[in-house]
């Protein structure tokens, strides 16, 4: 498999206060990831407490890595 594209930021970073504090403070972790039509639904942990979901459009996302081809 070779690299397409990377990103020069994170994906995921924490920011709300139940992101933030906890066991583990500005600690988030993609658990799973599943594309419905146009969307992709991103499953995370934040600060091993809460489990969340995060949501963006696969074209979004598609457009900005491909401004980042390696």
């Amino acid at each position: 498999r070779r690299v397409l594209a990377r990103s020069p930021l994170p994906v995921m970073e924490p920011s709300e206060p139940y992101e933030l504090n906890g066991l583990y403070p500005k600690c988030i972790f993609p658990c799973a990831n599943v594309v419905v039509d146009d969307e992709i639904f991103i499953y995370y942990g934040a600060v091993d407490m809460y489990c969340c979901l995060a949501t963006l459009k696969l074209k979004d996302a598609l457009e900005f890595i491909m401004k980042h081809r390696i």
